[in-house]
């Protein structure tokens, strides 16, 4: 078939191809690039699965894809912690003894600011301002621990707030705060 016009459509695909003898053909694309509707003048209309079975199959799929998101999207608003299976909050061992159970920490970043109660973390994310006082644990990535008074800007900081749960009521408290060094001129070099 020589192919005399053609339209694209925004993604690149073919659209409708005019051949020689005048013949137009449509093509129906998925959201996965898939084929999956040819209409032509001279042919009719052809799909691998029949007309309203592979539609109704892509349905579903959609449909199934939107549950997900919205599970998703609830257990992260509600502070469920999807990378440990029990949801239980489970803060890391300060020797590392227990990385591979540990739960996600809430914040992982540099300090850009301190004062008396409070840090200022910067991530990929933004800003987040943290609360600290005489409860929270703080260690080093290395095992050790230390007093508060050793964080200042520039440390690299992973943080668990109480119960692993964001609030959006108030500024957090952290209940453990892990350091890569008391030096902000050490590097991770896992970063």
């Amino acid at each position: 078939m020589l192919t005399v016009h053609q339209k694209w459509d925004v993604a690149g695909r073919p659209e409708r191809i005019i051949n020689e003898n005048g013949t137009q053909s449509w093509f129906v694309w998925d959201a996965l690039d898939r084929l999956i509707q040819e209409n032509s003048m001279e042919q009719g209309m052809r799909s691998s699965l029949g007309k309203g079975c592979l539609l109704r199959f892509m349905s579903i799929i959609n449909k199934f894809l939107i549950l997900s998101c919205c599970i998703f999207a609830a257990g992260y608003a509600f502070g469920a912690n999807a990378s440990h299976p029990s949801n239980k909050c489970i803060i890391p061992a300060p020797d590392g003894g227990n990385a591979d159970v540990a739960s996600t920490e809430n914040i992982h970043g540099k300090i850009i600011e301190k004062t008396n109660s409070t840090i200022t973390v910067q991530n990929k994310y933004g800003k987040a301002l943290v609360r600290f006082n005489k409860k929270t644990e703080l260690y080093t990535v290395f095992g050790g621990d230390g007093p508060l008074d050793v964080l200042r800007p520039g440390l690299e900081v992973w943080i668990w707030f109480q119960n692993c749960k964001k609030t959006t009521k108030k500024t957090p408290l952290a209940n453990t705060i892990f350091i890569y060094s008391t030096d902000p001129d050490d590097v991770n070099p896992d970063r």
